[in-house]
């Protein structure tokens, strides 16, 4: 029971993350357009 909800809570962070990283390089992305 523990460890599927590691797995569970630890996929969560881990599709945040990814989320989050891929909204940061875009924002980089466009940012760095109108340097």
């Amino acid at each position: 029971m523990a460890d599927s909800f590691g797995n569970a809570f630890s996929d969560k962070i881990i599709a945040y993350l990814t989320q989050h990283a891929a909204q940061l390089v875009k924002n980089q992305d466009t940012s760095s357009l109108y340097v």
